[in-house]
């Protein structure tokens, strides 16, 4: 509810919030982007949406591309706390949880904004029975800054678009009320231009 109040798109402006994370992005959006625990670097965070870890390999993740459409929660654990998640969590752990079951609902979002920035997203989650789901789609596309540079030895910016499209689908059976069985997947493509 927080982020949906605050209009966070990307998972690296809601984590600005939490006390002790540094978002460090390298440029517009869709550009590489870390996040820094305290007294940490930024391959040492684990990134897990539903329980599965995003990390490549040595442990770095680019914020730049994930965004907040579809989730329901987002969990921080700073600190030695984080170690109760392996040798992986040395600064902290930043879990996603997808938006699944509950009272069935639709939402959806469209924007558009300056630098040719628009974006549009639909969704479903909810329960029936003994069946839960939640599905989401996004699509996202911005020109960038795309004008003379600050410096005058640069000339003329181009080639600072974006574009990116997400997919996230879940579904959960309860066999018993002590046991679910459910799979979750998550599907995107991205394109970052060279300015």
């Amino acid at each position: 509810r927080d982020v949906e109040d605050r209009q966070f798109t990307m998972l690296a402006d809601a984590l600005r919030l939490t006390p002790g994370m540094s978002v460090a992005p390298s440029g517009g959006l869709g550009s590489v982007t870390s996040v820094f625990p305290r007294g940490g670097e930024s391959d040492y965070t684990l990134v897990m949406v539903d329980g599965v870890k995003l990390n490549s390999f040595g442990g770095g993740f680019d914020f730049g591309h994930l965004t907040t459409f579809g989730l329901n929660q987002i969990e921080v654990v700073r600190g030695p706390q984080s170690a109760v998640f392996g040798s992986d969590a040395i600064g902290g752990v930043v879990q996603m949880r997808s938006r699944v079951g509950g009272r069935p609902s639709a939402y959806g979002v469209l924007e558009a904004g300056s630098y040719g920035t628009n974006r549009m997203a639909v969704g479903s989650s909810g329960s029936r029975g003994t069946v839960d789901w939640g599905a989401a789609v996004e699509r996202a596309s911005s020109d960038g800054w795309t004008a003379e540079a600050p410096n005058p030895a640069l000339g003329l910016v181009t080639n600072d678009d974006y574009e990116a499209s997400m997919v996230s689908l879940a579904a959960a059976w309860r066999a018993s009320p002590r046991s679910t069985l459910r799979a979750t997947g998550r599907f995107g493509t991205n394109e970052r231009g060279n300015p």
